[in-house]
């Protein structure tokens, strides 16, 4: 069982290592007031997007 956790914790450190160690590119976020001008945004860039959606009642 030691064996299991001591491996699976190596794994997370290497590959922690190694996602630090990439340079990207700073990503702008466009925000936008309504779903429909999300869609419109995203589909002429070919773009995914994400809509968050929530209720106070």
């Amino acid at each position: 069982m030691k064996k299991i956790i001591l491996g699976g914790m190596i794994l997370l450190l290497v590959f922690a290592v190694l996602n630090s160690c990439t340079k990207k590119a700073p990503v702008k976020i466009q925000w936008a007031a309504s779903l429909e001008d999300a869609l419109k945004m995203a589909s002429e860039k070919n773009q995914p997007i994400i809509a968050d959606f929530w209720s106070d009642g």
